[in-house]
């Protein structure tokens, strides 16, 4: 997020993430930003959850679920024609 903070403003960011420790950032990304999270992996299941260590968790970007990295490219390629 610093970087986001030093380099921005964006139109979107993308942000791609499978562990508990992804969930902090994910939860600072607004509407316009997506967020790709792996299947079967702690970041999918806490966001299911829909709480980390008894904290409820807010994510206000889009999310895609993912298994294949070739899925991200292609929700990428998806949204650049829009």
């Amino acid at each position: 997020m610093k970087y986001i903070e030093q380099n921005g403003p964006f139109k979107s960011v993308f942000y791609v993430g499978d562990g508990g420790n992804d969930v902090c950032p994910a939860t600072r990304l607004t509407e316009t930003d997506t967020v790709f999270v792996r299947k079967g992996f702690a970041m999918e299941r806490i966001i299911m959850q829909g709480k980390w260590k008894d904290t409820q968790i807010k994510i206000r970007a889009r999310i895609v679920f993912w298994e294949d990295a070739r899925e991200i490219e292609d929700q990428i390629d998806w949204m650049g024609q829009m």
